[in-house]
């Protein structure tokens, strides 16, 4: 069956079963783009760092979060307010499509306007404006189209142009990042080669997606596109500084160094967070695709089979830690000591999963403002905490400040989550992959090095996974013996036809007015 095309939805969802396999099915192309991108990031790294100087390679750092800003703020959220358009009526695919023009006019704009005032902002950097920021603000710029893009590719399922446009993004632009700076040594070849792999790739998406061929959305449309989209840019923002704020406080209270082991522990405990993150690719189009009735019933399945991948990612990566920190990093950076950091931050996996099945929640609902307070409460409690526990217990506080932090994180959507669908199943079917994954996690931080914790990690290992096989076998058995109801498939008791799944966004925008793409 071929891949569906821009303005066409991919069939419905019609029960849990079918979810899974949708979900499994997708989310492991999403995982294979993940791996691509990580894989590119280890490998250019220590090229370049070899053919530009410590001060062209900063420069080049300044850029890389000058382009990741830029890419999160310069669509204002209309990329997430298109995916959800898409599925509301008959006319949520040209409307979709309509917002990321839109998105791509803004980030455009925004772009333009970053540069005309480089030399106001750069000094705030240290830098004087030049070739390198230039660069990055336009790389940004591109960022922001390609998300918008690859928003339209994921709710239209398809994966195989997604994947495409993600590898000449990824691998071709650090490519050319690294073939120019080869031929000239220069910080601004570098950041050029980044910006124009982007912008090749976001050009491809513009064809590939016809994005531009319906129109730009007038300003109702724009206006309820921001409604729903533009909290989750503090949002994004948020997550951003959550993931890396505290290496800057370690290298202001620890030093330099253990900034250096700390992002090799946390590279190799974060594995879990990064598998989560691939899976939502998947998941929130099928959510948003789902038909009404058997929406929740669908989240529930989903949500405990992506419960208990995320925990056999986080015991597995807390047990195998030592394995892996022998792969990360020399024995130099004392990686007996980064076992039990990486542990804890292993087990990140878990909350953050819980609070990707209550965003679903909210982000379907179009109910979105809550994501603008969840992640910058986390992130400042995880400054907070890295403050008091860093001088008291050094890497490891750290590791637990960003296990508190993403604990935080459903804490806070589930106050609005749970009012909007029946979510009491779903939150047991949380908890307790917390209360199983916990003590393996904590097995994996305390046992120590040598032949007989070798042989208790295995062991631990092999239990864990045995338990994790049994809880997936039953998931699937219950969801391939039910049959669903004619509520839970969309149809009617006398037999008409099942519900269409643009049909119930479209209701759900008019019962919510601030999110409704106008008519």
């Amino acid at each position: 069956m071929s891949s569906p095309r821009p303005h066409e939805r991919p069939p419905a969802v019609a029960s849990p079963a079918e979810a899974l396999r949708r979900l499994f099915g997708r989310g492991s192309v999403y995982t294979i783009v993940l791996a691509i991108q990580m894989s590119t990031a280890l490998i250019v790294v220590p090229i370049a760092t070899r053919l530009l100087s410590p001060s062209g390679y900063g420069h080049v750092a300044v850029g890389v979060v000058i382009f990741t800003l830029l890419a999160i703020v310069g669509a204002l959220g209309l990329a997430d307010a298109a995916a959800r358009t898409f599925f509301a009526g008959a006319e949520g695919p040209r409307r979709a499509r309509r917002l990321v023009a839109a998105a791509i006019g803004s980030a455009v704009l925004l772009s333009l306007v970053v540069d005309l005032t480089g030399s106001v902002w750069a000094p705030l950097f240290g830098l004087s404006y030049g070739g390198v920021l230039r660069a990055a603000v336009w790389a940004g710029a591109a960022g922001a189209i390609l998300l918008g893009v690859q928003a339209l590719l994921r709710v239209s399922e398809r994966v195989w142009t997604f994947l495409v446009i993600a590898v000449v993004a990824a691998v071709g632009g650090q490519a050319l990042a690294v073939s120019l700076a080869a031929l000239t040594h220069s910080a601004t070849a570098y950041m050029s080669g980044i910006a124009a792999g982007t912008g090749l790739a976001a050009i491809v998406g513009v064809i590939a997606t016809g994005c531009l061929r319906s129109g730009v959305a007038g300003p109702g449309e724009v206006k309820a596109g921001l409604a729903l989209g533009l909290p989750i840019v503090p949002h994004s923002l948020a997550v951003s500084l959550l993931a890396s704020a505290d290496r800057i406080l370690i290298v202001g209270i620890l030093g330099l160094a253990s900034a250096g082991r700390y992002q090799v522990a946390y590279a190799v405990g974060g594995l879990g967070v990064a598998l989560v993150t691939a899976l939502n690719q998947a998941w929130v189009p099928l959510l948003l695709g789902a038909r009404e009735r058997g929406r929740w019933q669908i989240l529930r399945a989903t949500s405990a089979v992506v419960h208990v991948v995320a925990g056999i990612a986080a015991v597995t990566l807390a047990l195998l830690a030592p394995l892996a920190l022998v792969v990360a990093a020399p024995a130099s950076y004392g990686r007996h000591a980064l076992m039990p950091v990486a542990a804890i931050v292993a087990f990140s996996a878990l909350p953050y999963a819980t609070c990707s099945s209550y965003f679903q929640v909210v982000f379907v609902s179009g109910r979105t403002r809550v994501m603008a307070v969840a992640a910058p409460v986390a992130a400042a409690v995880n400054i907070a905490l890295n403050l008091v526990l860093l001088p008291a217990i050094g890497l490891v506080g750290a590791a637990v400040a960003t296990v508190v932090a993403y604990g935080l994180l459903p804490g806070v959507v589930a106050v609005i989550a749970h009012r909007l669908a029946p979510l009491a199943a779903v939150s047991r079917d949380s908890l307790r992959s917390w209360l199983l994954a916990a003590p393996f996690v904590a097995a994996g931080a305390l046992i120590p090095p040598g032949v007989l914790g070798v042989a208790a990690r295995v062991a631990a290992l092999a239990v864990a996974l045995a338990g994790a096989t049994l809880l997936l076998r039953s998931a699937a058995s219950q969801q391939t013996m039910a049959q669903p109801s004619p509520e839970a498939a969309g149809a009617s008791p006398g037999g008409a036809e099942p519900e269409a799944s643009g049909e119930a966004l479209g209701r759900e925008s008019r019962l919510h007015p601030a999110v409704e793409a106008p008519g």
